[in-house]
């Protein structure tokens, strides 16, 4: 996961994410009060374990990339740690609620799968969720449309590995509106790197950010640019 991101792309993820790890999380958080300590692996620059603060009275962000915790957003009920991907640097049975937020696909592993067993507490939830931008519009526009197929899978979840301390209890899938503005939207763009290195070559550094969302304005407008995300989500409970 580490060599994927980089200064530049942490500094987009940080300035904005679609608001959609919250309304993803009240379809699969059952309303019993707040968990007392919850843990996002793969917390990335911190919006998907913010997201969780609602839910528990305390949240661990775990992340091996360096720069992604350096530009990660901060919050009292919130702490990052590092994750050398083979110990999580916690106690067994330490929290009560465990997500994957977009991050199982670049982590995925019997070892990660043991160590969230490890560290949940017995009947304490897992949950994998992510969420695709349908931005055909943008893509077009900037003449990005053509740049290739990505293998990302947007459904990643713990199939092929052994899953008997896990019972699937639920899965779901829905459509969501985002609305954005131009800035928010050369945000999104700007932090895949393939996009990134392509606007690079047409536009150079300087001002990249500036340059994009101008060009995005057209299609923005006054009242923002609204699309689609495709959610999906699975959750588990910890079976011990």
């Amino acid at each position: 996961m580490i060599d994927e991101y980089d200064a530049v792309t942490a500094y987009h993820y940080r300035a904005y994410r679609p608001p959609l790890h919250g309304r993803i999380l009240a379809e699969c958080i059952e309303n019993k009060g707040k968990y007392p300590k919850g843990l996002d692996i793969g917390s990335g620059t911190g919006h998907s374990s913010l997201a969780l603060t609602p839910y528990c009275n305390m949240v661990a962000g775990v992340e091996p990339s360096l720069v992604m915790r350096q530009k990660a957003l901060k919050h009292a009920q919130v702490e990052y740690f590092d994750y050398d991907k083979n110990r999580l640097p916690f106690d067994d049975a330490t929290f009560d609620l465990i997500t994957l937020a977009g991050s199982l696909y670049y982590g995925k592993s019997q070892r990660l799968l043991d160590e969230i067993v490890r560290v949940g507490t017995k009947d304490g939830s897992v949950i994998l969720y992510d969420f695709e931008l349908l931005l055909d519009e943008a893509l077009h526009e900037l003449d990005l449309k053509n740049l290739g197929e990505s293998s990302y899978n947007h459904q990643e979840d713990f199939s092929g590995l052994s899953e008997q301390k896990l019972s699937q209890i639920r899965a779901g899938s829905n459509e969501m509106e985002v609305n954005m503005g131009a800035n928010d939207l050369a945000h999104i763009l700007l932090s895949i790197k393939t996009f990134y290195l392509y606007l690079v070559d047409l536009h150079r550094k300087e001002r990249l950010h500036e340059k994009i969302a101008s060009l995005l304005r057209p299609i923005v407008g006054r009242e923002g640019f609204t699309t689609k995300a495709q959610t999906y989500y699975k959750v588990y409970r910890i079976v011990k």
